[in-house]
């Protein structure tokens, strides 16, 4: 029989072991958050002594981080530039990522011809031969960038557009050493365009270093481009009508098609017939020509002939009288 004592004493111990189990747990707990050398001094780390470990740490432990571990820190200048620009890696202005900016006019196909709205006038000295119909896709001096990066960066970008239109970027760059960085820049623009002979095939090129003294007082840069810019020209549509109707739209243009192939059938047709004739011309007036040198040698001969004849005719005759007299 268990008497009221007896359970209170139960109660007792049970309540005490509790309290001591979470003494237990919440001493280990503030263990683990002290650091090395404290927690090396205490006694809750003889076994780890013990064991000729103490001089490690614990993997959970305090622990100086480090901001660039997981970071990198890049920024940018110009050559004609004293202030460094971070590069802005946010989709706020999307926009730029586009070839042709928004301020521009081009023939409707990106990589055609294109040039501002806006009047920006030429501040070079000198003579200009005034071609800038594709400065707004090329690779200059002046828009180089020369980074500056705790780690390799690189970043691509790729646009794809309807009629196969695609836009491929590639940049990157990295520190050799923490006074030298190089990078390259490569950017292609590919549409086949709307209409016929309207495709564009760009290809942009640039390599770029930059080398500061150890002291920052010197600096060096090296930039090697190239652009090749590969654009189809034709005379331009005849009627808006192809843009704006959709409904009747493809079928024009497939006239249009049609009527473009005939023309060009008959066209090569009629230089053919031309030719040909041109051809059987010549051939006429050269046998033309050498039946009349042949012809005027035969009468030559004919005549020579008959003058001989005459003269046989003559001689004999003469002979003939004078045997008769004889």
């Amino acid at each position: 029989m268990i008497t009221t004592k007896k359970i209170r004493y139960h109660r007792i111990a049970i309540r005490s072991l509790v309290v001591l189990l979470g003494m237990l747990f919440i001493a280990q707990i503030v263990h683990a958050q002290l650091p090395g050398p404290l927690r090396r001094a205490g006694g809750l780390s003889g076994a780890n002594s013990s064991r000729g470990q103490s001089q490690k740490t614990d993997s959970i432990g305090f622990e100086h981080r480090d901001d660039l571990a997981d970071s990198i820190t890049i920024s940018f200048r110009y050559l004609d530039s004293l202030r460094s620009s971070p590069l802005d890696s946010s989709l706020s202005d999307f926009n730029r990522y586009y070839t042709v900016p928004s301020y521009y006019v081009s023939l409707g196909n990106n990589g055609t011809a294109a040039f501002p709205v806006l009047f920006s006038p030429i501040m070079k000295a000198g003579w200009d031969p005034g071609f800038h119909a594709f400065d707004v896709y090329q690779y200059t001096i002046e828009n180089t960038r020369f980074f500056k990066t705790t780690k390799p960066f690189t970043q691509l970008t790729y646009l794809l557009a309807s009629g196969k239109e695609q836009v491929i970027n590639v940049l990157h760059t990295q520190n050799i050493k923490p006074n030298w960085n190089a990078g390259i820049n490569y950017r292609l623009i590919s549409s086949p365009g709307f209409f016929q002979t309207q495709n564009t095939n760009d290809n942009n090129y640039r390599f770029f270093s930059n080398y500061q003294g150890k002291r920052k007082r010197y600096a060096a840069y090296l930039v090697l481009l190239a652009n090749k810019f590969m654009a189809s020209e034709n005379g331009g549509i005849q009627n808006d009508s192809f843009l704006l109707d959709p409904d009747r739209g493809n079928r024009r243009r497939a006239l249009a098609k049609d009527k473009m192939y005939s023309a060009a059938v008959r066209t090569r047709k009629q230089i053919g017939a031309k030719s040909r004739d041109l051809s059987n011309r010549a051939k006429g007036l050269r046998a033309e020509a050498k039946h009349l040198v042949s012809g005027a040698g035969s009468r030559s001969d004919t005549t020579e002939d008959t003058n001989t004849n005459q003269d046989a005719k003559s001689g004999g005759a003469a002979e003939n009288e004078a045997r008769n007299a004889g």
